[in-house]
């Protein structure tokens, strides 16, 4: 989903990918049904009043020693958009990913802020026995997950041995415009899968040819609901308040950048509607040659959606030399 909805301009019409499926599966690659068959446990950790679900990929005896790798999703997402991408870092990593509160199976809060959404990244890793190891782990978060990556490493730094940063539009606070007013956004009860599917849009629209992903995300995205009638039925998971409950990062993102104990790298589509050409350039002139850029080609913002195995191979090439 869009990282900051709210600054997002010219954005493409929407699209519907999966009506045409009238609720039937696409089909799917060899190596996408081998990553969901992954053995992996989901667990909850209870975060300021809010239980927050994770999910660890790995057999707990091979586990343990190895650095872990925490993946935290886009905005109106949730964990099982790295179901397909966290799998093919278990050689080298303990990969684990959560929900945001708001969002997934994870609870809903009544306000909605970066400090407690850096809170439940560093209540997960504690949990899932990230820090008991001899690494201290990295953090991938994408879109709006990179602004929770960015918070997290400032508040946690100590903690993290760095955050890689995946398309996510940061712009030094004196050129960011006004915010537009939030809206809700879900909400409508729908009469069974198939209706719910055919509605499913990604944010912002986009096309893309890897149409068996977008059917396991909107999946994974849907949840037993009652309509206004009383009448059961199938509706989005995430809270459709959240953007109206939202607070923003309200820091400099650069001076936080240069000020936080962990190291960053920037990842993003090369045909990213938010992080064009020009956005891009600027991130890398303020943030400085210091901070890793990678461009994933023919991606555009939802990267793992378009170039999932181009994306772990740049994730994996990153980790393999950074942080030094």
């Amino acid at each position: 989903m869009a990282a900051d909805p709210e600054h997002a301009t010219s954005m493409p019409e929407r699209q519907f990918p999966l009506t045409a499926f009238a609720g039937a599966r696409p089909d799917a690659p060899a190596w996408f049904v081998a990553a969901l068959a992954t053995p992996k446990t989901d667990g909850a950790v209870e975060v300021g009043g809010a239980t927050i679900a994770w999910r660890r990929w790995g057999e707990a005896a091979k586990i343990s020693g190895r650095r872990g790798l925490v993946f935290v999703h886009g905005g109106v997402a949730h964990l099982g958009w790295w179901d397909f991408i966290a799998p093919f870092f278990m050689e080298t990593h303990t990969p684990v990913a959560l929900s945001l509160s708001g969002m997934g199976l994870s609870g809903w809060r009544p306000a909605y802020d970066m400090a407690t959404y850096a809170g439940e990244v560093a209540a997960v890793a504690e949990a899932t026995g990230l820090f008991a190891g001899p690494d201290k782990p990295l953090i991938v978060g994408h879109s709006f997950g990179g602004f929770v990556t960015l918070a997290t490493i400032v508040a946690h730094g100590a903690r993290f041995a760095g955050g890689v940063v995946c398309d996510s539009p940061i712009r030094k606070k004196e050129h960011t415009g006004p915010r537009a007013n939030p809206r809700r956004r879900g909400g409508r009860v729908y009469p069974d899968d198939a209706t719910a599917l055919a509605r499913f849009s990604l944010m912002p629209a986009q096309d893309s040819a890897n149409l068996f992903i977008i059917d396991h995300i909107a999946r994974e995205a849907l949840r037993d609901a009652v309509d206004e009638r009383g009448r059961p039925g199938r509706a989005w998971v995430h809270d459709p308040d959240l953007w109206l409950k939202m607070a923003f990062f309200p820091a400099e993102p650069f001076e936080a950048i240069a000020k936080a104990a962990a190291p960053f790298a920037f990842v993003r589509g090369e045909k990213s509607v938010l992080v064009d050409d020009e956005r891009w350039a600027k991130m890398g002139a303020y943030a400085g040659p210091a901070v890793p850029r990678i461009s994933i080609p023919e991606a555009q913002h939802h990267l793992m959606l378009d170039q999932p195995l181009a994306f772990v191979s740049a994730l994996r090439a990153l980790q393999a030399a950074w942080p030094a």
